[in-house]
């Protein structure tokens, strides 16, 4: 007799080491129960239900039951927090760009996950966390308040919306820090702009009155100035003149400060003469006196000072001079013009012939240092001359520009010019100019200093 220890893929073996043919067990079980009746384990999509294989739901891969999956078949996937254990089909993952066994990764625009299927944002959103909380909305015309897409319109001063936004605000508003509303702007150009330029305004305003008030009275000055000046026509005039320059000419050459009488002229005392100077050219000109620089032993001024002349036209100047001492001299002043329609300046030169009375004001220029004699505490004692004569000149140590000090020179000066004796060495003067100071005596060649 013989016995079986393995059977062939249809048959199975029996307690008597036969092998007996499978039916339809063959196409449900992975092993066989020894006596045929049914199945010790079961193929893959199949469940054990006692000795029977029956086959799982066409979405199980592997089962427990009918109605709930271990794994799943291709294209299918576990539903998770379904009450059903069993699998769900791809097609029903709508939205989803990224599926899985276990559902979906990643949704389209305006759509979330949740357990893994992806489910509608809020409307106008194509980006969110959940149905509340949007992160984006659609491109143009909604803003993001307060996690919702609302229309731009519907957002106070708000005209237009890009990228969740509000990008531009209405009036004196601007969009926020998050772009969610507009707030109200200060304008600091009008706010700090407006009071300034009003300011500003103002200002000029009074600034232009008072330059066209200051303008009205100096013009009214300079007409009352005009009306004391004496400007007329040469061709009218039966004034001889004499040419000094190109375009000046002249009734006199020579400024002797003779009008009143032909005394010498005092110290310290304004004396005037009269000159009339005219315009022979064919632009107006600016005509005006000077002296030379450094000028100390007189002073001098015109008449007007300044004055315009029409070609054509001469005036009348009056000359004052107030001498600083006793001096006579001859200088030349200074007559100067400018073309005002050329630029060109052209100078011309009057003579001035100076005589003072004697007074004890001298003018160091007429006197002449010889010989030192002795020095003092107070001063040195110089031999020299003055307009001729021998005379001793004390020159003053430690005064200089010092006004006190000078004061009292002064009255020094005006005790000794009381004592005129014959018996007396004669006081001729003093130099008052700061930088030459000094008094000038009779030198008396037998006696003391």
């Amino acid at each position: 007799m013989t016995y079986c220890l393995s059977c062939d893929a249809r048959y199975y073996l029996s307690s008597t080491f036969t092998c007996e043919p499978l039916g339809n067990l063959f196409t449900k079980c992975e092993l066989t129960l020894p006596t045929g009746g049914g199945c010790a384990i079961c193929k893959e999509n199949y469940y054990k239900q006692k000795a029977d294989c029956i086959s799982c739901d066409e979405s199980c891969g592997t089962c427990v039951d009918s109605t709930s999956c271990l794994t799943c078949q291709n294209e299918y996937f576990r539903l998770s927090g379904s009450k059903s254990k069993l699998c769900v089909s791809y097609d029903n993952l709508t939205k989803c760009i990224t599926t899985t066994p276990i559902g979906c990764l990643k949704c389209e625009d305006g759509h979330y996950l949740y357990d893994y299927i992806c489910k509608s944002c809020s409307d106008n959103c194509i980006s969110c966390d959940n149905y509340q909380n949007c992160n984006n909305c659609i491109a143009n015309d909604y803003v993001l308040v307060d996690l919702q897409c609302v229309n731009y319109k519907n957002v106070e001063f708000c005209l237009s919306a890009n990228n969740s936004k509000c990008t531009e605000c209405e009036g004196f508003h601007k969009p926020s820090d998050a772009g969610d509303y507009c707030v109200k702007e200060t304008n600091y150009g009008l706010v700090v702009g407006v009071p300034l330029s009003v300011t500003f305004v103002m200002i000029v305003f009074i600034v232009a009155i008072i330059m066209i008030i200051i303008s009205m009275i100096q013009k009214r000055k300079q007409k009352k100035k005009e009306q004391n000046i004496c400007n007329f026509k040469m061709s009218r005039s039966n004034i001889e003149m004499v040419k000094l320059s190109t375009n000046l000419v002249s009734n006199k050459t020579t400024l002797k400060f003779d009008l009143d009488d032909n005394d010498p002229l005092k110290v310290d005392i304004e004396t005037r003469d009269l000159i009339c100077i005219g315009n022979v050219s064919k632009s107006n000109l600016k005509v005006q006196f000077s002296v030379m620089e450094g000028c100390d032993y007189y002073e001098i001024r015109s008449v007007p000072p300044l004055v315009t002349l029409k070609p054509g036209y001469a005036c009348e100047f009056e000359i004052f001079i107030k001498p600083l001492c006793t001096c006579v001299t001859k200088e030349s002043v200074a007559i100067t013009s400018l073309n005002i329609a050329t630029g060109v300046i052209e100078n011309a030169k009057i003579e001035m012939e100076i005589e003072t009375e004697q007074t004890t004001k001298l003018n160091y220029r007429e006197i002449t240092e010889d010989e030192k004699l002795g020095e003092g505490s107070f001063g040195i004692v110089y031999k020299g001359s003055y307009r001729g004569v021998c005379v001793a000149i004390k020159k003053m140590k430690q005064l200089d520009n010092n006004e006190s000090g000078l004061v009292e020179f002064e009255k020094e000066v005006a005790m000794l010019d009381k004592f005129r004796c014959d018996y007396i060495i004669h006081f001729y003067g003093a130099v008052f100019i700061p930088s030459k100071v000094c008094m000038v005596t009779e030198f008396a060649a037998f006696g003391s200093l």
